[in-house]
């Protein structure tokens, strides 16, 4: 049997308010060319694996199931899911997203067929606020019907949502090579993207495709300071690896890491995690940057400084930025 043109590959953990929902929006694809779902269930203590068996025994040339009897947690469900994919592409939807434009691979494959150039395709997305039970659309917009995204420009933040992205096979295959000799950084969308945008181009197409569902908790969205510091630090020690890595001059590389520093620094003081208070304080101050070098250093003494800082850089963004230094 002929390899498929595309995998789309599936992660999930107790998600059975959702997981019919996202491969629904799957299956419903149109193409001229073959795609299999390959999903990693990762042991979930609730009905998901039930409910993807379900879907599998009525789609059983569309679907492939990976089950585990031990959780492996995402980064490494991740990884077992993609290194099981076998297509020339690949394209990723979480459990709980879901795609709603049917041309999406469609359109995705042909613009990376036709730009040989490039190695990566996103597009926009659309949030949905589950508590709320509303829709939030995009605010990103551009007149043109693609844009690229260039390396470096990916070095301040990531550009793409992982349900949004199509990409070459041959390009992950690279990456897990550097990922398993470079120990110190996870296995995540953002050092895959930002890896793969250093060795070929990459572009966003200017249509809405996927919904991505913000829930109350998750390690990307959280009250629990820690808990948010813990998901968001994992990013900030991946760029240190991949500035030194791929030998980024030392300019950029200060105003990435000052970026980086203006962005986190107060969930980081209110995580109480000392060190990187410190290296942010170093950062400041080499950027004289000493607004927030004072607030920071007060946020660590006492948690009120901490919303003093916040209320001034909401201030400072209504005010264009002219209040505190920019990155």
């Amino acid at each position: 049997m002929h390899n498929p043109t595309v995998n789309i590959a599936v992660t999930t953990y107790n998600q059975e308010n959702y997981i019919a929902n996202t491969l629904d929006s799957l299956l419903m694809q149109q193409t001229n060319f073959d795609f299999v779902i390959v999903i990693g269930e990762d042991c979930s203590t609730d009905n998901t694996l039930q409910i993807v068996q379900k879907y599998k025994a009525k789609n059983p040339t569309k679907i492939r199931l990976l089950n585990s009897d031990k959780n492996h947690g995402s980064a490494l469900n991740l990884l077992r899911t993609i290194k099981a994919c076998n297509a020339k592409y690949i394209a990723i939807c979480d459990g709980d997203d879901y795609w709603i434009e049917p041309l999406k691979l469609q359109k995705q494959v042909d613009f990376l067929d036709k730009n040989t150039s490039y190695g990566t395709v996103a597009t926009l997305r659309k949030d949905f606020i589950e508590v709320e039970n509303l829709f939030k659309n995009t605010t990103e917009n551009f007149s043109e019907s693609y844009k690229t995204i260039d390396f470096t420009t990916f070095l301040f933040k990531n550009h793409f949502t992982a349900s949004t992205v199509l990409f070459q096979k041959e390009l992950m295959d690279k990456f897990i090579a550097f990922y398993q000799v470079q120990k110190d950084i996870s296995f995540n969308d953002y050092n895959f993207f930002l890896f793969f945008a250093y060795h070929k181009k990459v572009a966003k197409l200017n249509i809405v495709t996927t919904v991505y569902r913000i829930l109350p908790e998750s390690g990307s969205h959280s009250k629990d300071a820690v808990k948010v510091w813990d998901f968001r630090k994992r990013f900030y020690h991946a760029i240190k690896l991949f500035l030194d890595y791929f030998k980024v001059d030392n300019s950029l590389k200060n105003k990435v890491l000052h970026y980086r520093a203006i962005t986190d620094y107060i969930i980081v003081s209110n995580s109480k995690d000392t060190l990187t208070c410190n290296e942010f304080l170093q950062i400041f101050k080499t950027n004289k940057d000493y607004i927030r070098y004072f607030l920071l250093k007060k946020g660590m003494q006492n948690i009120i400084w901490n919303r003093i800082a916040l209320f001034l850089e909401k201030l400072n963004l209504k005010l264009g930025g002219y209040l505190l230094k920019k990155a």
